[in-house]
């Protein structure tokens, strides 16, 4: 099968948008494994999470039994009380949550030697393309 013009050249870009990412993704982990301190790294994922995914953002960092407060040059994430009782059922692969005027947020593990120490709280109005969502899951992963 062929493609047209145009949709060759969105294929394109996106798997453009994708290396771009990896590449970013990458790097970033580098500067993560530097011996920074823990806030430093939460920082660095918070922020640039918008520039691998359209629209998610993180809610909030729960991270070795504690609500974590992050404050980022692009926002401030604070603890979500409401959503502790759904966090402690959480197994080592995280899961959905769910609150009102959030479409679809995930609780992505912060890996570490030990398994999950935490979660990296993501939500989005909607669930986002599957290659975000690897995206992310690699940015928590690095994060942990």
């Amino acid at each position: 099968m062929n493609q047209s013009g145009a949709g060759r050249a969105t294929a394109d870009a996106t798997v453009r948008d994708l290396l771009s990412s990896l590449a970013a993704l990458r790097a970033l982990s580098m500067v993560m494994t530097d011996n920074r301190p823990e806030n430093e790294i939460l920082d660095l994922a918070i922020g640039a999470l918008p520039s691998l995914t359209r629209h998610c953002r993180v809610e909030a960092v729960w991270l070795d039994d504690a609500w974590r407060v992050v404050e980022c040059l692009r926002e401030r994430v604070g603890p979500r009380t409401d959503l502790e009782a759904r966090i402690s059922e959480l197994g080592g692969g995280g899961g959905a949550l769910q609150w009102p005027g959030v479409g679809w947020a995930w609780a992505f593990p912060l890996s570490s030697r030990g398994g999950a120490s935490g979660y990296l709280v993501v939500g989005s109005p909607e669930r986002p393309a599957e290659h975000e969502w690897s995206l992310v899951q690699g940015l928590a992963q690095e994060t942990g």
